[in-house]
């Protein structure tokens, strides 16, 4: 387990800190760990649903369209994946 060496202050009302030290005791818990761990669960959720694209129904089905095709890529997008071989086989050197 790691170490604890930081520390975060949060303000709150006195109603707010009634209601976290009953749902704290509710779930038998110590209260900073009970905010501790409902910090961490948010926290892992907003970073979830911030790095998650959810397409509507005529959008996944328009994605899996261009996934499936035999389309070529442009030359650009070829010239691109050239620089990034050659800038890669450069830095395995």
């Amino acid at each position: 387990m790691a170490t604890r060496t930081e520390r975060l202050d949060v303000r709150v009302t006195a109603q707010h800190k009634k209601l976290i030290e009953r749902a704290a005791l509710a779930m038998g818990q110590p209260v900073t760990s009970f905010v501790l761990a409902s910090v961490l669960d948010r926290a892992r959720e907003a970073l979830q649903s911030e790095s998650r694209t959810v397409l509507s129904d005529r959008d996944r089905t328009a994605f899996l369209a261009i996934l499936d095709s035999a389309a070529r890529p442009t030359r650009a997008l070829a010239r691109a994946v050239a620089r990034s071989r050659k800038h890669n086989a450069d830095d395995s050197v």
